[in-house]
């Protein structure tokens, strides 16, 4: 991007990031089209939670973290503010669009091509069509019981609700390879405009949109005695969820290996905003 649109994006991102620090993340750099999304998931997780750089994220680890982040978005007072939570989320999800613009880019021209733009959510394709059909299932297989220790009724939605909910054009509760195409390239042209390409500004038209989509219902859901602030174990209560998920030996550390294999497992949903 050659004009001043590119720094103005950047300064924003800066100054509204000033607010956001206390949830920012690590973001991989550009990886090449395809990229590792199970590698860079832990590294995303080991940057933000291993203090001490030994390749694990123990509990205390997590809690020192997740304290130092309360009191700097909190300024040092004893709660956060809706206000406040939502601020940041806004710095956080501006920064994150513009760093995927620029691993889309992965040719680093500043200029995102329908290909470019088209290849991540291939391989997302990809990743749901599991038996390799061509093909998704859009509805939700039955509830099934895990066996084990934390055994418990879960669903395991083979088509991925985000890919259905914009891809399955017609509406049949089935998306194939073709009609997920043309929906690509229906929301590229939209925005586009007949130009070949995506500017940054662009790319955030549709980039932070689905991003946004959401982002907000998660301090609702931290909120749990529903006043409108966030206390500091309100706070802490997503990442130590998340902590409880993946250490599936329950030894209270984080591994490389169990953190690859939960994302590879559930795709490790995780939001701070």
């Amino acid at each position: 991007m050659k004009s001043s649109l590119r720094y103005a994006l950047l300064g924003g991102a800066v100054i509204l990031a000033a607010s956001g620090a206390a949830i920012a993340k690590m973001e991989p750099g550009r990886t090449g089209p395809e990229g590792n999304r199970h590698s860079s998931y832990s590294q995303r997780l080991l940057s933000e939670f291993d203090m001490n750089k030994d390749g694990k994220i123990t509990r205390a680890e997590l809690d020192k973290v997740s304290a130092q982040r309360f009191a700097q978005l909190s300024d040092g007072k004893n709660v956060i503010s809706k206000a406040r939570y939502e601020g940041a989320q806004s710095a956080e999800r501006q920064r994150k669009v513009i760093a995927n613009f620029h691993r889309v880019d992965w040719n680093g021209d500043d200029k995102v091509t329908l290909a470019e733009y088209a290849t991540p959510l291939h391989a997302q394709f990809q990743r749901a069509d599991r038996e390799a059909l061509g093909s998704i299932s859009c509805t939700k297989p039955a509830p099934r019981k895990m066996e084990g220790p934390r055994s418990k009724t879960r669903i395991s939605h083979r088509g991925g609700s985000s890919l259905c909910r914009d891809g399955d054009l017609n509406k049949d509760g089935i998306l194939t390879r073709a009609e997920f195409d043309k929906a690509i390239a229906g929301k590229f042209a939209s925005v586009a405009k007949g130009g070949g390409y995506l500017s940054a500004a662009m790319f955030a038209q549709i980039d932070g949109r689905s991003r946004g989509k959401h982002s907000f219902n998660s301090f609702a859901r931290m909120d749990a005695n529903s006043d409108g602030n966030l206390n500091p174990s309100e706070f802490a209560s997503r990442d130590i969820k998340m902590f409880v998920r993946l250490d599936k030996n329950n030894d209270g550390v984080l591994t490389a290996n169990e953190l690859v294999s939960s994302r590879t497992r559930d795709r490790g949903k995780r939001d701070h905003g």
